[in-house]
């Protein structure tokens, strides 16, 4: 999977600190709204969490933050988000951080073991999603929860004025680089091949933006 510092012409350390700049515009107020009234309610107290793709980890800190109690695992590819990931305070919460393309392997976590499984705005980066898919119905338990956030197919002039809102926006000719990697689902895109292509149940999805979607899955009844 190519990385996004190649696609945005940036250094590994600028990515991740644009990532870190714009995190409280992805994981808004409304994010933890509901995260915590639809999410939080299915955990156990003390839950196995995965972050695929996790950044410079601040979901995993946030999402620690309400389990001290929990074991949880952050994985990128990218040695400067993990060793960003590794100066956060996540308090009690027992927290591993690994370098590792998950593209090529899947964390070996046994079968039905993980409580929540996370993909947030990495997925439209698979060329080929299904078997990354596979290994998540394995591997997560039949009550855990799938979350998946991500980008919504928009139009090209949508799209290029969404930088104007972030902090230090981008140059114009990253914006369309980045407008065939962020452009590749529809909402009934992500729903046919989550529901029908791969037989997960789709608890609640949230149009969190016209950009962005959130899913909350489980693993379809019967699936093993």
């Amino acid at each position: 999977m190519a990385t996004y510092e190649e696609g945005l012409k940036a250094s590994p350390e600028e990515f991740c600190q644009r990532m870190v700049q714009t995190y409280p515009l992805r994981f808004s107020e409304r994010f933890w709204e509901i995260f915590d009234r639809e999410v939080v309610p299915k955990l156990p107290s003390t839950p196995l969490v995965v972050d695929l793709g996790t950044g410079p980890g601040l979901f995993v800190q946030d999402v620690a933050r309400r389990f001290p109690g929990g074991r949880f695992y952050g994985y990128d590819q990218s040695p400067a988000m993990i060793e960003y990931a590794q100066t956060l305070d996540c308090g009690e919460a027992r927290v591993e951080w690994r370098v590792e393309d998950i593209s090529a392997q899947f964390p070996p976590f046994p079968p039905a073991s993980i409580d929540l499984l996370a993909i947030n705005y990495v997925f439209h980066g698979f060329d080929y999603p299904l078997p990354l898919l596979d290994q998540i119905e394995e591997r997560l338990k039949p009550e855990g929860i799938f979350l998946l956030y991500d980008w919504l197919r928009t139009s090209l002039p949508e799209y290029l004025g969404f930088f104007d809102q972030i902090p230090e926006p981008m140059d114009m000719e990253r914006r369309y680089l980045q407008f065939a990697r962020h452009n590749r689902y529809t909402l009934s895109d992500l729903t046919w091949l989550l529901e029908e292509a791969h037989r997960f149940r789709v608890l609640q999805v949230y149009r969190m933006t016209r950009y962005h979607t959130l899913f909350l899955l489980q693993r379809a009844s019967g699936s093993s």
